[in-house]
């Protein structure tokens, strides 16, 4: 018996140590469009497409999945977010913009062994989308980055993620 749970405590000593941090693990862009006065409710999109004149053709957001794989719950996990779009010139090699929106999100707790999801909404893409407008540059792509607040014995490589949606231009 000594020998077999000897045994297990070496394994269990020399299995690859997972981190047991919260972190994004994905990201959904979703799009609503208008109806009058209403507000449709939000689809996901592979594509944001904008009008010849740069308008944004309903209003963005990124739903974020959070998981939890540590066997207790966390308290008080911030994420920290900013948006940058990449434009170009026509059929030229586009470039990443400084981010033009920075902000965050707060989780009051996340449960153990759970996944959450968090929606963020992007007000200001329009406007940044009509200064782009006669200058002669077309936006390519818009890329979320998001960083969970860092905490005593993370894995940094788990804290910082990035995820883009392309941009195409309407018919």
């Amino acid at each position: 018996m000594k020998k077999i749970s000897l045994t297990m405590l070496l394994l269990a000593a020399l299995a690859p140590h997972l981190p047991a941090q919260p972190s994004v693990t994905g990201a959904v862009w979703q799009l609503s469009k208008a109806a009058g006065q209403k507000r449709l409710p939000y689809l996901d999109v592979p594509v944001l497409k904008f009008s010849r004149a740069g308008v944004m053709q309903g209003r963005p957001r990124v739903a974020l999945t959070v998981a939890n794989p540590a066997s207790g719950p966390v308290e008080g996990l911030v994420l920290r977010y900013d948006f940058s779009i990449n434009v170009s010139t026509a059929g030229g090699k586009g470039v990443w913009t400084v981010p033009f929106h920075v902000g965050e999100s707060r989780i009051s707790r996340l449960a153990p062994r759970s996944e959450q999801k968090v929606h963020i909404y992007q007000a200001n893409l329009g406007v940044q989308l009509a200064r782009l407008r006669g200058t002669g540059f077309r936006p390519r792509a818009l890329k979320i980055r998001v960083m969970a607040e860092p905490r005593a014995g993370d894995d940094l490589a788990l804290l910082v993620r990035e995820f883009e949606i392309p941009f195409e231009e309407a018919e």
